[in-house]
């Protein structure tokens, strides 16, 4: 059914006689344009974690860049899984005499194959982009394949729904913009479902650290992959609140200046600015 969607345009562009310049340029955006997803997807689970981002730039961006290179070469094993291989797999088994019991064979180990590509993709997503020390890798938890059932239950309805709303009547109401949307709306379900999935994982850490005798409430409890960058921000943070506690000196200062001189704060401030009372009543 995805193909459906897609068909028309590949096609187009592969019979374009600048097909060649067209694949490199979209390889190309394809790889930084999932880079940059790949680097908010990490700032989320870094959110959920209560972890900061502290590993330099010279470091992450190549990691995150790495990630991506291997998501997305994940992702092009598991489309050539998907839709790919059967007309393989049927020229291989006619050849030797044994097409149809090789199709049924393969059909019976397509879908662990498929499932264990996409705990590959998800693990790796789990486990390498926050800046969170996380217990011993996994290949899977229980969020992640939370998160593949809910990402394949969603995108199985999405595909249901425009099957029974017709595949050429949303072609005709969107025209070129109906691939995209399919797509935007499939990344969307998936995103939803990968950060349910990570939910659940903090959580049952969470629960882990609470049972254990662990002040885990406010944040988890993991120790960063990474404190980097923790000296230089530790030093932003003290001169913001140096800077706070100069401008609450000062306003107290004002402030009983104008109290001790018995004047009021709607003489002497302009109109239009802040009034000096206000800052020597805080």
């Amino acid at each position: 059914e995805f193909l459906e969607y897609i068909e028309v345009p590949v096609r187009q562009i592969v019979q374009s006689p600048f097909a060649g310049l067209f694949l490199g340029v979209a390889l190309v955006a394809s790889l930084f344009t999932a880079s940059a997803w790949v680097n908010a997807f990490s700032r989320a689970i870094n959110r959920i974690y209560g972890a900061t981002e502290l590993r330099p730039l010279y470091l992450l961006r190549p990691l995150m860049m790495a990630i991506t290179l291997a998501e997305v070469l994940l992702l092009a094993l598991f489309g050539l899984v998907l839709v790919g291989t059967v007309p393989l797999i049927s020229h291989l088994g006619a050849s030797v005499g044994l097409r149809e019991e090789s199709l049924w064979l393969w059909g019976v180990a397509r879908g662990p194959l498929l499932l264990l590509i996409a705990a590959a993709v998800v693990a790796l997503l789990y486990f390498f982009t926050p800046n969170v020390r996380q217990p011993p890798f996994r290949w899977t938890s229980p969020g992640a394949l939370l998160a593949i059932g809910l990402a394949a239950l969603a995108i199985r309805g999405l595909f249901a729904y425009l099957a029974a709303f017709g595949t050429d009547t949303f072609n005709r109401t969107y025209g070129a913009l109906a691939t995209p949307l399919v797509l935007v709306l499939s990344m969307y379900l998936v995103n939803l479902s990968l950060i349910l999935g990570i939910e659940v994982n903090a959580g049952i850490e969470r629960a882990r650290q609470l049972q254990s005798g662990i002040d885990a409430v406010g944040r988890i409890q993991l120790p960063h992959v990474s404190e980097y960058a923790l000296p230089r921000l530790a030093a932003l943070r003290a001169a913001d609140a140096a800077k706070a506690r100069a401008l609450l000196t000062d306003g107290s200062r004002t402030g009983a200046v104008v109290r001790a001189s018995g004047g009021s704060t709607g003489d002497t401030a302009a109109p239009g600015t802040l009034s000096v009372w206000a800052h020597g009543d805080l």
